[in-house]
């Protein structure tokens, strides 16, 4: 069998049977990385430019055109290796000559197994309190002294007799002498008159304002069980309580003797429950000074101790003792203003 080609010359080139036809040629095989991943560097194809138009061939039956094939589609250059989608990447291996890959992972960066949890902000920390106000220029940081009637309560209405009778007047004026206290400091505690030897002691160092032996005294008379119901007695220990600003200590006996008030002499009713009163209102301010201005509970009851004071010395018609009262309640009131109380 003989066929015939066209050559660039327009001659006719026979080929026989005993010709062999060439195999096809092998595209060479793409370099692939030594972790058995194809060379993911883009490789793109060349244009092809069209051939030109083929010489007519002759035929048995004469010239006819050579086919000539249609021009290629411009298309986008194909990439080997790998794919584009939509803006997403392919992560994993892939045989460009057979088209198969192993997997691919999403742009997100999340694997399929995780779910995708939306991120929840924090709640903002509450605001802080206000800052409470605090008092840190009260006038007169100390409690107003004790002052009582303004004399020295000394009678302490006990009942003398013998010795003891002569004795009184000069306990309560500070005129004891030496022999004289010693006598009465000889007094056993187990004997009758223990107490009222050893009050004549304490009214005549309360008359020469002398504290420390005023205090020595009535921790003595104290020891004695019968006398720590002795309102009297707990009245004067109140104070010296507070007169070493001890305002828990001071309270405490004031409040005992006030519910013991009634076994008070008649004569000293008044001027005992007076400095009853006038003990429980300045311990309650001295405890509103010791805190800063910060209790105000303490300053409450001192308002209402003050109060108290009041009603009960104006029943005597006393405007001097009611006086010293409005004073302390003035300034009272005005630090509870400051202090938005």
């Amino acid at each position: 069998m003989i066929a015939l080609f066209a050559s660039g010359s327009g001659s006719t080139v026979a080929a026989t049977d005993n010709e062999q036809t060439l195999p096809a040629p092998v595209a060479p095989e793409e370099p692939v990385a030594d972790d058995g991943v194809a060379d993911a560097t883009p490789e793109v194809e060349p244009d092809v430019e069209p051939e030109p138009p083929a010489a007519p061939v002759e035929t048995s039956s004469g010239t006819a055109d050579a086919y000539t094939p249609p021009p290629p589609t411009p298309s986008t250059p194909k990439v080997r290796g790998a794919s584009v989608s939509g803006g997403s990447s392919s992560g994993s291996s892939s045989d460009w000559m057979t088209g198969s890959s192993s997997g691919s992972s999403s742009g997100s960066g999340s694997s399929g197994a995780d779910s995708y949890e939306p991120y929840v902000a924090p709640e903002p920390p509450p605001p802080e309190p206000e800052p409470v106000a605090v008092v840190d220029d009260l006038p007169d940081i100390e409690p107003p002294p004790f002052e009582g009637t303004g004399e020295p309560e000394v009678d302490m209405g006990m009942e003398y007799s013998g010795d003891l009778n002569a004795l009184a007047g000069k306990a309560q004026g500070g005129k004891l002498g030496d022999a004289d206290k010693q006598y009465l400091e000889g007094w056993d505690s187990n004997d009758d008159d223990f107490t009222r030897a050893y009050v004549l002691l304490y009214e005549n160092a309360k008359a020469k304002g002398d504290d420390r032996s005023r205090d020595r005294y009535m921790r003595q008379l104290m020891a004695v069980p019968e006398n720590r119901y002795n309102p009297t007695l707990l009245v004067e220990e109140a104070e010296i309580q507070i007169r070493k600003r001890n305002y828990n200590k001071a309270l405490e006996k004031a409040n005992l003797a006030e519910r013991h008030w009634a076994r008070l002499p008649s004569s000293l009713i008044f001027s005992r429950k007076m400095m009853i009163y006038e003990i429980q209102a300045s311990s309650w301010q001295g405890k509103y000074y010791e805190s800063g201005g910060e209790d105000m509970d303490a300053l409450d009851k001192a308002i209402r101790g003050w109060d108290k004071y009041k009603r009960h010395v104006e029943t005597k018609n006393r405007a001097d003792l009611a006086v010293k009262a409005d004073t302390q309640l003035t300034r009272l009131y005005d630090m509870k203003k400051r202090v938005g109380g």
